[in-house]
């Protein structure tokens, strides 16, 4: 079982009533399940730590796909290569969790061109 986060199991900071019964009830019934969501902004570990705290479950950083969570396949392929990456914390996930270290950003976009090809990541 697939679910969104936001607006099915929490709302801003607080958990919709529910949702914490419903997965205990899951994991009772030994029901597999993992949580999605277009929201990017941490790695899926950090997400994997605020689901745990809020909703009462162990919640693995497997059972987290975030919006950049299907780029983590090509990390290998785009090593040591330029790649531009878009969103407010893309670069310090690119970096940090994929171990792209040579990443551009949108506003640095036209001084990166002149040095060398840009590989288009998104």
């Amino acid at each position: 079982m697939a679910f969104d986060i936001d607006g099915v199991l929490v709302r801003g900071q607080g958990v919709l009533p529910g949702a914490r019964e419903s997965l205990k009830a899951l994991e009772d019934a030994r029901v597999p399940y993992v949580f999605v969501t277009n929201g990017g902004g941490c790695t899926e570990e950090a997400k994997a730590r605020d689901l745990t705290s809020k909703l009462g479950v162990q919640v693995h950083r497997s059972m987290v796909v975030l919006s950049h969570s299907p780029m983590r396949a090509l990390a290998p392929e785009y090593s040591g290569k330029r790649v531009m990456v878009l969103g407010s914390s893309a670069k310090k996930i690119a970096e940090e969790d994929l171990g792209l270290l040579d990443t551009v950003e949108c506003t640095g976009l036209p001084r990166a061109w002149t040095r060398r090809p840009i590989q288009l990541w998104f």
